[in-house]
């Protein structure tokens, strides 16, 4: 991951917003917490039938890295459908 997210400052301050957090059972948040993408990507989201838990994390499985791009086009995509639905 920091290969992807060089700059220390922005990877600091996309670390807690709303494109880079999932929907999780406790359970799946603590088996994988601190692995890295391909292996936390496939401990929180395969199941028995390769189906995600939460809807909202379907686009998440189809990535292969998680760059800043990457974040950034989910934060907004998520961001537009709270506005949507919260008519804002």
């Amino acid at each position: 991951m920091i290969s992807w997210w060089p700059n220390p400052l922005e990877r600091d301050q996309s670390v807690h917003r709303l494109g880079n957090l999932a929907l999780l059972t406790r359970r799946k948040n603590s088996s994988a917490s601190n692995f890295d993408f391909a292996k936390k990507k496939n401990t929180y989201f395969q199941t028995r039938n390769s189906v995600a838990n939460y809807a909202l994390t379907v686009n998440v499985i189809s990535e292969s890295t998680w760059t800043p791009t990457v974040f950034q086009k989910r934060q907004s995509d998520l961001v537009a459908h709270l506005k949507k639905a919260w008519r804002l």
